[in-house]
């Protein structure tokens, strides 16, 4: 199984991941916030989000086919993200599961301000909440986590 734990910046994606991926006995978390890092000059450009997106694919269909339960940590900001994603895959759709976390703002920003310096994105989560607000997709299942421990994310997935 792939799940993909979807959302704005600071909604609790990467948290969540890796909580789930300890509840699995093989499991793998793959973030593309990671991968992007691979590049030493990212742009943002579209062909190196579609390189970031390949990567994980097929990281992810590496693992799948060992018997691994593999998490996606991303954003997905948008509905050809997640199709080329599947795309990318070899696997039946089925066996790939779509998760949104959301926040309101206040909570978002607030989730920022308390990471480490060299991990704060600013302005870039106000940016992000309204690209998101915005995006095209709306497969799988919401959940807002704005007043949620993890534990309680986790019991709703």
């Amino acid at each position: 199984m792939i799940i993909i734990i979807r959302g704005p910046s600071g909604a609790g994606k990467s948290t969540v991941s890796n909580e789930l991926a300890k509840q699995h006995k093989a499991s793998l978390v793959i973030s593309l916030d990671e991968i992007r890092h691979w590049i030493t000059d990212w742009t943002f450009a579209d062909k190196e989000a579609l390189l970031a997106l390949q990567s994980a694919a097929s990281t992810a269909q590496i693992y799948h086919d060992k018997g691994y339960t593999v998490f996606i940590d991303h954003v997905f900001l948008n509905r050809w993200e997640f199709d080329k994603f599947v795309e990318s895959v070899k696997i039946d759709e089925p066996q790939i599961k779509l998760f949104t976390l959301t926040a309101d703002l206040d909570m978002l920003v607030n989730r920022d301000n308390g990471l480490p310096d060299n991990l704060k994105m600013g302005k870039r989560v106000e940016t992000l909440y309204d690209e998101f607000k915005n995006s095209d997709e709306t497969r799988g299942i919401t959940i807002d986590t704005t007043n949620m421990t993890v534990d309680k994310i986790n019991s709703e997935l």
